[in-house]
């Protein structure tokens, strides 16, 4: 297995489902992680360039569920479900990346 796919596979199996503090920073942490990984993929070539603009868009979706998720306004209900979402999108777009990315030598 790749790198960069087992760090992928990583951050999918690290991807916290319970809304609570300490998961907050660590879903926090994993986005953060996974924004980085996509540049450096983003970077490999044209092609992979070309396809990565839809994975940034679902970063900042998951970005402000995670907010939403932490917002002292709402029930506890309605911050696990925000929660929910966005590892649920998180967790996908990570399984959607690793399917694309393969062995990282598409052209």
């Amino acid at each position: 297995m790749d790198n960069t796919t087992s760090t992928l596979q990583d951050l999918y199996n690290r991807t916290p489902r319970r809304h609570n503090d300490e998961n907050i920073k660590e879903i926090n942490n994993i986005v953060t992680e996974y924004e980085d990984i996509l540049m450096s993929i983003e970077a490999i070539n044209g092609y992979y360039e070309k396809q990565l603009p839809a994975f940034f868009d679902v970063v900042e979706e998951v970005k402000l569920t995670i907010k939403k998720s932490n917002d002292k306004k709402i029930s506890k209900k309605s911050k696990d479900e925000y929660f929910d979402i966005a590892a649920c999108t998180l967790k996908d777009s990570i399984e959607e990346l690793i399917s694309l990315y393969g062995d990282g030598k598409k052209v």
